[in-house]
């Protein structure tokens, strides 16, 4: 089935119809998505058929060419990144980066593909990335400078379209997460550090969402550079930890947990402040955060209890209860396993913060013992300790215990007996 309607679809992208072009390109975007890696033994009929499309195209119907090519990259991946294949796109799509000027509109949809294709062929895109990236530093310079002047003459300055930053930042993101530790070399004789601080302090929410995509790809892959800087750049990561703006905070949330797990015990310096916007988050209701927001906060929260568990310990009493019920509905098996690893490591220094709250505590052990999604389980250290928590607890309330566990639902009683030995 997929073959027949795949080659239909790509027939009527050539027509010589704009509106048929349109509605063919929109449509094999769609079929892009759902098939995703069936997609994969067709790769080169398709990026040929697409390709002559983008020497026919006008400048209108380019726009969701683009968006065709950007989406195919993100459904197949890493399958892109073959010689052959990327002789058929990336040529064209560099002659385009070069013709089009840095004012221009157009420039958009271009830096949205290019993005897609940076991540999708990972270090297959490597001996594009200087000038990519140069041209990406350009932009965003422009975009400060250009914002900065109409802020003190406004008058006399019309700004830069804010976009331009938005989308040349996110390039800079999809190029770090493509190349990893290679990134490192590319950006070390560039101002790019500076100009990412610059644009998380930047008024406009989209811009700050981007940077902070930024600043967390280079904490991962780039932390020599980042390192030196951390004290300046922790503050401004905290102040866009509030919810308001559900996608700034995920990702200023990421950004600091990645900064943690580098810079290990020394971030506890930030804990207090760090703890109160991120349970923030948690318990916020109006309107309720989305749940995976809430999991990236929970996630953040146990990665610094890992690393820096003496500054969160004497918090714990603080966010235990919002904290154990979000841990108990995380997916990622790594994620758990590190952020039940800090809340032990956080019990163990401070076993009376979870006296009023040991109830959820317990569903939480129960759910992340019961979740082996995707064949993840969680390791047998992880276990015993969970195990030494619930016994030390028991042996600490004496003959208090049997009344205690009893307020307990039976089928929780029924799991922590079982696993637990209580």
């Amino acid at each position: 089935v997929l073959k027949p309607l795949m080659t239909s679809m790509l027939e009527r992208v050539l027509d010589g119809n704009k509106k048929v072009q349109t509605a063919a390109c929109s449509a094999f975007c769609t079929l892009e998505e759902e098939a995703a890696d069936d997609l994969i033994p067709y790769l080169a009929p398709i990026l040929h058929n697409l390709m002559y499309a983008f020497g026919r195209y006008q400048a209108r119907n380019l726009l969701i060419l683009y968006d065709a090519i950007g989406t195919l990259a993100d459904s197949v991946g890493e399958a892109l990144n073959y010689p052959d294949l990327v002789a058929v796109f990336m040529p064209p799509l560099i002659a385009k980066w070069h013709a089009v000027a840095d004012d221009n509109a157009e420039l958009f949809p271009l830096l949205e593909c290019l993005t897609s294709i940076a991540s999708a062929l990972g270090l297959g895109f490597q001996e594009y990335a200087r000038p990519v990236l140069d041209r990406c530093i350009r932009l965003i310079e422009t975009g400060l400078l250009s914002s900065a002047l109409a802020t003190h003459r406004p008058q006399d300055v019309e700004p830069t379209d804010p976009e331009f930053i938005v989308c040349a930042l996110d390039l800079v993101s999809g190029i770090a997460e493509g190349l990893g530790a290679n990134m490192e070399g590319l950006i070390a004789p560039t101002n790019v550090l500076n100009l990412v601080v610059e644009c998380v302090r930047f008024p406009l929410h989209n811009v700050r969402q981007s940077a902070l995509a930024v600043m967390g790809e280079l904490a991962k892959n780039c932390f020599s550079l980042v390192g030196p800087h951390v004290q300046d750049i922790v503050p401004h990561l905290l102040r866009n930890i509030e919810p308001d703006y559900p996608s700034v905070c995920n990702n200023a949330s990421w950004a600091l947990g990645e900064i943690a797990v580098k810079v290990g015990a020394d971030i506890g310096a930030f804990a207090p402040d760090a703890i109160n916007r991120l349970v923030a988050v948690l318990g916020y209701q109006d309107p309720r955060p989305t749940r995976s927001l809430q999991e990236n906060c929970a996630i953040t929260i146990g990665r610094l209890a890992y690393v820096a568990p003496q500054a969160l310990a004497p918090l714990l009493p603080q966010f235990a209860s919002l904290w154990f019920k979000t841990l108990r509905v995380l997916q990622d098996g790594e994620d758990r396993e590190v952020a039940f690893t800090g809340l032990v490591k956080l019990v163990q220094l401070n076993p009376s913060g979870i006296v009023q709250d040991f109830m959820q505590l317990c569903v939480a052990f129960a759910s992340l013992e019961d979740r082996k999604k995707d064949g993840y389980q969680i390791s047998e250290g992880l276990h015993e300790m969970l195990q030494q928590i619930v016994q030390g607890f028991k042996r600490s309330l004496g003959d208090q215990w049997p009344a205690y566990y009893e307020s307990f639902p039976q089928p929780l009683r029924d799991i922590i007996s079982a696993r637990y030995h209580v």
